[in-house]
């Protein structure tokens, strides 16, 4: 249910994107100098192979799992220092595999700073590092006789990072190009995400 309300949140505020720019198209292309501000994104994920598990071995990881997306809630304390909480959905997808049926999650929430260095008034590339309370689980049934089922559910802190650039079209609409890496530990491997995101500020 996370999954799907995230990626609807998402497809809607980037669809209404343009409309949004254009009805905003007095303003001036400028970064607010602070402000509250709603964002989501869309895009890919890709882990280390055993992400979930070393019992299940994911050969084929990145052709699988292809989507993800997030929702956010930020606060611009000066052009150039943020703070984000979002919800991000990773991975979530029931597939075959190996003459069985298995089921994957990959999500999270986070709270990260976020460092901008604008460049120009609509240009502004940035930084971000934070902690992220990251879920992992999977199912595994086998179909052979006996029967072979494998488990895992693992929740754990780790460490985000990453960088992006912000197009600020205008004053309050903000289209972004992000890359995040999650830090692995001996819980859970680590993950990338790259994706486009959409904000609103208030």
């Amino acid at each position: 249910m996370k999954k799907l309300i995230a990626a609807q949140a998402a497809v809607i505020a980037c669809s209404l994107a343009p409309n949004a720019i254009a009805q905003s198209a007095n303003d001036d292309g400028v970064m607010p100098v602070s402000g509250v501000y709603l964002g989501a994104n869309v895009g890919r994920s890709t882990a280390d192979t055993d992400v979930f598990g070393p019992s299940i071995v994911l050969d084929v990881f990145d052709e699988i799992f292809n989507f993800s997306s997030s929702i956010y809630l930020g606060y611009r304390i000066y052009p150039w220092v943020s703070v984000e909480a979002g919800y991000n959905s990773y991975v979530s997808s029931d597939t075959g595999i190996g003459g069985g049926t298995a089921e994957f999650t990959l999500d999270s929430w986070s709270l990260t700073a976020k460092f901008s260095y604008p460049v120009t008034p609509w240009f502004s590339p940035y930084l971000r590092v934070g902690p992220d309370w990251v879920r992992q689980k999977s199912v595994y049934n086998s179909r052979t006789f006996p029967s072979l089922n494998e488990y895992s559910n693992e929740r754990s802190f780790l460490l985000q990072t990453g960088a992006g650039t912000d197009f600020i079209l205008a004053r309050r609409y903000t289209i972004s190009l992000n890359w995040k890496r999650n830090v692995g530990n001996g819980k859970i491997k680590g993950f990338s995400d790259f994706n486009l995101g959409f904000s609103y500020t208030f």
